[in-house]
């Protein structure tokens, strides 16, 4: 609990500084962990992050949330 809340704070502070990469990132984190937890949430997440990463022209993480959603499993360490 105490790491999704650091995550989200990292999100947060994110968004207010206007990193959107770095907000982007730690939305796919918090889905990876939502996901891995198997709550709905973190599908939801991953599907709303893979469209806006995309929409963005941001594949990369797009294309993770998308990894994500298909296989269930967390990425390999980059």
């Amino acid at each position: 609990a105490g790491g999704r809340r650091r995550i989200e704070t990292v999100r947060t502070e994110a968004a207010d500084g206007g990193f959107a990469l770095l907000e982007l990132e730690a939305r796919l984190a918090l889905g990876e962990l939502e996901l891995a937890a198997g709550t709905a949430g973190g599908r939801k997440r991953l599907e709303a992050l893979a469209a806006e990463a995309g929409e963005l022209g941001l594949g990369l993480v797009a294309g993770k949330a998308r990894r994500l959603l298909s296989s269930g499993a967390a990425p390999a360490p980059a």
